[in-house]
């Protein structure tokens, strides 16, 4: 997971979608009190799979935009597409597997999200689009 991890990040490093929500872009969740417009993103499962001669490894991974600009959804929107264009059917250099796809499962569509912080309850904009990973392991 770690190398899937390194070409994520080497994928989205100088794209329009890093650009647009200004290089905040964290495995896991954002640091406390990071400026918004942000994505995140983790592994949600991890499955391997064989036959008799190959050994695959297939992921599900969850992307999520937020943002605070509560005037409209454009924002999250936008960086969804900008995410969807760069990671959907992508091509992945992995160290130690070989990409087989990288392509988009689904989609829960902007939707207004209470977050829990340290000053109170917070509305944000949010996108989640999972993406499904198929490697095949050397």
């Amino acid at each position: 997971m770690l190398e899937l991890s390194k070409a994520i990040h080497t994928k989205a490093t100088g794209s329009t979608m890093m650009s647009y929500v200004g290089n905040r872009f964290f495995k896991g969740r954002a640091p406390t009190g990071t400026i918004y417009p942000f994505v995140t993103y983790f592994v949600v499962t991890d499955s391997p799979d064989r036959t008799f001669t190959e050994r695959y490894e297939n992921l599900e991974i969850q992307f999520s935009i937020f943002s605070d600009d509560m005037n409209s959804s454009m924002e999250v929107e936008t960086a969804y597409n900008y995410l969807k264009t760069l990671y959907d059917e992508c091509e992945l250099t992995i160290t130690g597997s070989t990409l087989v796809w990288f392509r988009l499962l689904n989609t829960v569509g902007a939707q207004v999200e209470d977050w829990v912080t340290l000053n109170g309850t917070q509305e944000v904009w949010a996108i989640h689009a999972t993406f499904e990973c198929m490697t095949s392991l050397k």
